[in-house]
This record gives C-alpha cells, sequence and structure tokens, in this order.
C-alpha cells in the first residue's frame, strides 16, 4: 500500500502580497481558499473522480491567477516525493505545470520523472491500469484520465528522449485498457472495477474526465452523450437543481463537450447551469466555479 504524504506548503502570505496590487484582492482571497481546502483534504479518503475534477478546475485558476505561487506548490510537492509517497493531486500536477515550467528543462525532467514514478507505484504490475489506494483494490477511469491528460501536457514540451518514449507508451497503454476494460457497454459510460454503487459508475466526472483525456472516440463519445440525455438531469430534469450537476466535474463536461463538437448539448448543459448556480455563491468553490462558468459563456 503506497505511503499517503499530506503536505501543508505555507505559501499563502507570499500569494497575498504578489496579488496585492491587481484587481480584486477578494477574488484572490477566494482562489486560496478554495486550494487551502484541496490541500488540506489532499488524500486518497474521497472518489477520485470527484478529487480530480476539483483539482483541474482549481489549479486553472490557481495557473492562471497566481502562476508564480503555483510553481512554489509545485516544487514544494517534488522535493518532498519519495518512491512511495501518493497524493491525489499528483496525478494532475504535471498536466498544470507542465506549461510553466515548458522552457525550463530541468523542472520539466522532475515533472516528468514524478509522473512516470506515479505509474510504477499505482501499476506495479504493469497491467495497464492505475489502482486507487483503498482498502478493497479499485480501478477508476477518473485515475486513468488524469495520468493521461497529464501525459499529453508533457509531451507538448521537450523531455529527455527516454522519459518522452516512457510516457508515449504508457499513455497509450492506459488509453488502450481504459476503453476495453473500464467501458460498460450496457450503461454507455466509463466504470469502476470492482463495480460500485450506481451514483459511482455513473458520476458525471468518470467520463467527463475521460472525454476531456480524448479517451473514447467520436462514436463512443456520442454514445455517452446519448445516455446522459436519457438520464441526466441537464436533459431530464431541467427544472430541478442537483448539486452534481452544479459542481466542477460538470464544467469539465462542458469543456469535453465542447472539444468534441457537441456544441448544442454544452450549450444545453451550460443553461441549465446558469439558470440554477447561484449568482450570491456562499463558499470558495462556489464563488471559483462561479467565475470560470461567467469567463466560458462571455
Amino acid at each position: 500500500m503506497p505511503q499517503i504524504l499530506i503536505t501543508f506548503p505555507h505559501i499563502w502570505p507570499t500569494m497575498e502580497k504578489e496579488s496585492a496590487g491587481k484587481a480584486g484582492i477578494l477574488k484572490q482571497e477566494t482562489i486560496l481558499a478554495w486550494i487551502d481546502e484541496l490541500i488540506q483534504k489532499n488524500n486518497t479518503s474521497e472518489p477520485p473522480s470527484l478529487v480530480f475534477a476539483e483539482w483541474i478546475c482549481a489549479g486553472r485558476i490557481w495557473v492562471s491567477k497566481a502562476p508564480d505561487n503555483f510553481k512554489a506548490f509545485c516544487l514544494k510537492q517534488l522535493s518532498q516525493r519519495t518512491e512511495t509517497s501518493f497524493n491525489p493531486s499528483d496525478l494532475v500536477l504535471a498536466g498544470l505545470a507542465a506549461p510553466l515550467f515548458g522552457e525550463d528543462f530541468s523542472l520539466l525532467e522532475q515533472l516528468s520523472n514524478n509522473h512516470l514514478r506515479l505509474s510504477k507505484l499505482l501499476d506495479p504490475n504493469e497491467t495497464g491500469l492505475l489502482q486507487w489506494p483503498s482498502s478493497t483494490p479499485q480501478y477508476w477511469p477518473a485515475v486513468q484520465a488524469a495520468w493521461i491528460s497529464s501525459s499529453d501536457q508533457l509531451l507538448k514540451h521537450k523531455l529527455p528522449p527516454s522519459q518522452m518514449e516512457q510516457v508515449i507508451q504508457l499513455k497509450e497503454i492506459y488509453v488502450y485498457e481504459t476503453d476495453h476494460q473500464l467501458w460498460q457497454k450496457s450503461k454507455n459510460t466509463y466504470q469502476v472495477l470492482p463495480t460500485a454503487t450506481a451514483t459511482e459508475i455513473l458520476t458525471v466526472a468518470n467520463n467527463a474526465l475521460a472525454m476531456l483525456a480524448w479517451i473514447p472516440d467520436q462514436d463512443r463519445a456520442e454514445d455517452i452523450l446519448s445516455s446522459l440525455r436519457k438520464s441526466a438531469a441537464p436533459w431530464q430534469n431541467k427544472e430541478q437543481a442537483i448539486n452534481e450537476w452544479l459542481g466542477p466535474a460538470a464544467y469539465l463536461l462542458f469543456e469535453a463537450l465542447k472539444a468534441y463538437e457537441m456544441t448544442q448539448a454544452a450549450q444545453e448543459l451550460s443553461n441549465y447551469v446558469n439558470n440554477h448556480l447561484s449568482t450570491t455563491p456562499d463558499n470558495a468553490m462556489q464563488k471559483c466555479l462561479y467565475q470560470l462558468w461567467e469567463e466560458s459563456t462571455n
């Protein structure tokens, strides 16, 4: 069982100083509050699909608003890693950080080494499925997708040849095995193995993250959308606000639908969220999500 290493980097004062001269100090403080919540629970006790959806959305805002402090967080995370330590944030770290470190070959190499380390740690038997650390072994589409998405970002930059070859090979294997082992044809969804509860199987995030990682081909993505149209709230229960469809995973599905050129479905999802998302959000995550949706529809 991998050791779960939880860290709490004390970099917030620097970040606040950095943002003091910019518009919207409250906005910066809100971002920090959400990030702080994620760091406090940066462990494997929650379903990874939900963890990664939050980290990706929060991370994107963090990178865009305070890149230097995000880099500081990355460096601290990389410096504290051992061969057996693992945080959920590690799986999305390379994907978020690679664009920032693209010109720094030394840091890019560290990111790549850590990314490859995770594949050995979570797939020690080289089955092509990354195992989520828990009392009972589980294989989540979201875990596969997080690793694959980060790989895509790394491969946009110049890596050492040996690292690049390993990342490409592993990415191809993980895409193939996700599609062949975690796809449930009868429900047109990517599923958790061993099969979990219905809620976990049909979670928005599993399919959203898989699509963002370009795991399904266009036909399979159409099957996912067809299933959503038949059962999901934005298409079947438009008047009722369902929390699952107002969180980070819904925003990532919106992006995924646009990526697959499912423009009408993306607009329908956006309409549902905008109809139900509070214009006076009362916590950090809701405030940040409100900003993401505002920016995406303007």
